[in-house]
């Protein structure tokens, strides 16, 4: 099927951190609220009403920036917002209400998030920290830096074991003795992680204990791994592309959402040179380009839902200057009004300012 992004505007925060975008489940209304986390330390929740964006709450500046905003894992906290600060952890609600805040005793700035029911895993450059309860629960020293993580239910369904991507050109699985359970070799850096729901390709269906896990790199390929509890094995790969047209550097990967309305969820990559990119996995595991567009700056978070429309999935992504955009497949209000917008302008120009 072929596939329109329709773009649309909705915010501008400051410079942000990678990682600082969410969009919430479905509530009441039709369409979903977005947060977004900004270095001026400031949190936000919107959406669009008729055509309008709406501004849910707002946080006050602060000088601990927000490098890192999350929602929970757990089964009653999906709808529940955690954020870091600096060394501190905190929850609020969809309604900007704090009802959880954790000042650690790290002595550097946590840059990487995940919490699942009373588990918090929070990433400094090169310590992996886990606290059950607010109370420590154990740490991983990482031989390099860490660039990315995230979370995977590897034992069981809420059984959470954290991955992750070091600069040394490898992906670790946590195991709860806080020893790696596996480590998986990349060849270049990996700078992006996204744990899937629904298995792409051949292996879909074929076990309730395979757990698919995407990864990109610095060289600008995205690779799919297959793991269970006991074996990890390598899926299909999205190249670098060619020699005279080389891909950037994957910064962001969201899945969650069927643009292409093909049955499976598509995958969306957002790149350190501002391309976005929609693939769609066939039945063989063989990925195919939808669609891409270019912006003029560097992606760091990729989200998706029903923001602008609630008859069709948005994807929005979050930039390094803190512009907050949305790609619609279907023009919806906000953008019909944009354009009219720009239609009475031209025409006013051509009037003469009349």
């Amino acid at each position: 099927m072929e596939l329109e992004l329709h773009r649309v505007d909705l915010l501008q925060s400051s410079a942000a951190a990678p990682g600082t975008l969410l969009v919430l489940p479905p509530g009441e209304n039709k369409t979903q609220k977005v947060v977004v986390g900004d270095l001026s330390g400031v949190v936000q929740c919107f959406s669009v009403k008729k055509g309008e964006v709406t501004l849910s709450f707002k946080t006050l500046p602060s000088q601990d920036k927000v490098t890192s905003i999350t929602l929970g894992m757990g089964l009653k906290q999906k709808d529940k917002i955690f954020y870091t600060a600096g060394n501190s952890i905190r929850g609020i609600t969809k309604k900007g209400k704090e009802f959880f805040r954790f000042t650690t005793s790290l002595t550097e700035a946590i840059s990487q998030l995940r919490v699942a029911d009373s588990h918090i895993w929070a990433g400094c450059q090169y310590t992996h920290n886990h606290f059950i309860e607010a109370a420590d629960g154990g740490l991983y020293m990482s031989p390099d830096k860490i660039l990315a993580t995230e979370l995977i239910p590897l034992m069981g369904p809420s059984e959470w074991l954290p991955v992750l991507a070091c600069r040394d050109c490898c992906i670790r699985v946590i195991g709860k003795d806080n020893k790696p359970l596996f480590e998986i070799a990349t060849g270049t850096q990996p700078t992006a992680l996204r744990f899937v729901t629904d298995v792409h390709g051949p292996a879909a269906g074929s076990s309730t204990n395979l757990r698919e896990l995407l990864y990109g790199c610095q060289d600008g390929r995205l690779v799919q791994l297959l793991l269970d509890s006991k074996t990890v094995r390598q899926g299909f790969v999205i190249q670098r592309g060619s020699s005279q047209e080389p891909r950037a550097a994957v910064s962001a990967i969201h899945c969650g959402a069927d643009y292409s309305k093909t049955g499976v969820s598509d995958i969306v990559i957002g790149r350190e040179d501002g391309s976005v990119e929609v693939w769609d996995v066939d039945g063989q595991g063989m990925p195919q380009l939808v669609v891409s567009t270019q912006l003029s700056e560097s992606i760091t978070s990729v989200g998706g839902g029903y923001i602008t429309n609630p008859a069709s999935p948005d994807i929005i992504v979050h930039t390094f200057t803190g512009k907050v955009i949305a790609f619609a497949s279907q023009p919806g209000a906000l953008q019909a009004a944009a354009e009219q917008s720009m239609k009475r302008n031209i025409s006013i120009g051509r009037g003469g300012g009349q």
